[in-house]
């Protein structure tokens, strides 16, 4: 009996070996079939279309935190051009490119999700999102996520200081046939935590305007983090 539940064993391990060996070789395959040699064609001008250049970008306008923000593109990245083309991501920014701009009124977590489509030929995801302090092409790279052949959606977390100007790049491994992303959702969350806590319960950007909410606490009490006031109307 030992003897056959061993075999077993060995069996269910070699076919678990064998998947993720299958797996792996599939997701490398379909990397082997990008050209890493082809770069499309930078573009210089500026004052294009929204979302060409950072002249011009797609405005997340942040009135408060929390915040939330979603944009569809139907087409991609297509027609916007490649004008963001440097080092720091070797292939994954070879193609044409969109940049969105944001600013947050204080510190804020901010997490990017990037639900881009297919590759235009069909054959994985090969999109990729950035966050810079300043222009991509003069500011500071502060994070980046891209997708690998089968990983769709990526997400990016990454803390953002207040009234500080931010740039994040969609782009994409482009290659002659295929140059840009077909079409993507791209959505910002922002929160964040205060400096404070309610009977053991943290206080953050969600929870602040109605801290009613908290266990224990009744009437109408709210938090402004901007001016530090803790406010009570109590109900007689």
């Amino acid at each position: 009996m030992r003897k056959k539940v061993l075999q077993m064993s060995l069996l269910l391990m070699f076919g678990v070996f064998l998947t993720g060996a299958l797996m792996a070789q599939k997701l490398t395959t379909k990397q082997a079939t990008r050209s890493a040699d082809y770069h499309v064609p930078k573009t210089e001008a500026l004052g294009r279309a929204i979302g060409d250049d950072c002249s011009n970008p797609f405005l997340i306008e942040v009135d408060a935190v929390s915040f939330s923000y979603s944009d569809t593109q139907d087409n991609g990245t297509c027609g916007h051009g490649n004008t963001y083309d440097g080092e720091e991501f070797t292939d994954w920014d070879n193609g044409e490119d969109v940049v969105y701009k944001i600013q947050t009124p204080e510190e804020a977590e901010a997490i990017i999700t990037l639900d881009g489509s297919l590759s235009g030929d069909g054959s994985g995801y090969y999109h990729m999102v950035a966050i810079f302090e300043g222009c991509p092409d003069t500011g500071t790279l502060i994070a980046s996520a891209n997708s690998s052949g089968d990983v769709n959606p990526v997400v990016l977390s990454q803390v953002l200081a207040a009234n500080t100007e931010y740039f994040i790049l969609v782009d994409y491994w482009g290659i002659s046939e295929d140059p840009c992303l077909p079409s993507y959702t791209i959505g910002v969350e922002l929160s964040a935590d205060y400096d404070l806590k309610i009977a053991g319960v943290q206080v953050t950007s969600d929870n602040a305007g109605d801290l009613s909410v908290i266990e224990g606490v009744s009437g109408t009490v709210s938090y402004d983090n901007a001016t530090k006031t803790l406010t009570f109307k109590m109900q007689w």
